[in-house]
């Protein structure tokens, strides 16, 4: 579904919003939410933009506060993820 939406633009600015992640993989969000998305599934999400020019991004609800370095983890892994995708997109290597 999100590969036939964004295949009519462009260029897109993604924000992902952790508390869609279950606490289970993210506990370090404003507001959990309980039966949540895995972060396998979210990954699997940001995969289908391979080859979309993603030209923003940003990343909401991370609460050091109640993390245990599990969310941290995952915010910095779709960052490097995004950023690795772009290069490869636009042939840097």
């Amino acid at each position: 579904m999100l590969k036939d939406f964004s295949s009519s633009f462009n260029s897109m600015y993604t924000s992902f919003d952790l508390d869609v992640l279950d606490p289970a993989y993210a506990p370090g969000v404003g507001n959990p939410e309980a039966a949540g998305m895995t972060s396998r599934e979210l990954f699997d999400l940001i995969y289908s933009l391979e080859n979309k020019n993603v030209t923003g991004v940003d990343i909401v609800e991370l609460n050091p506060q109640y993390d245990n370095g599990a969310t941290a983890s995952i915010a910095a892994k779709i960052m490097s993820t995004l950023i690795a995708m772009n290069l490869s997109r636009l042939n840097y290597h």
